[in-house]
């Protein structure tokens, strides 16, 4: 939740550039929590990822991760800020 207060407290006055040294889905992840507070799908997310080189059937512990914090907070049970 720290990341998304970051991002929302940061979003009107300068950019956020996020990279793993590693490479293996963190930044997606990362990057997919701000698109999830903006209110976007997963399938879109997913898509946007991938143009990323990001693999939901390689990265399956990333990708399902993404896939419950988008339920939880569609399900009331996470509060993220709203970066829309």
């Amino acid at each position: 939740m720290k990341w998304l207060e970051l991002c929302h407290a940061t979003r009107e006055n300068t950019p956020i550039y996020v990279h793993c040294h590693e490479g293996h889905g963190r930044t997606s992840v990362f990057c997919s929590l701000v698109r999830i507070a903006q209110k976007w799908t997963i399938e879109r997310i997913i898509a946007e990822e991938r143009t990323f080189g990001f693999d939901p059937d390689e990265e399956r512990e990333q990708a399902e991760f993404i896939r419950r914090f988008a339920d939880n907070v569609r399900n009331g049970h996470l509060d993220v800020p709203d970066l829309r």
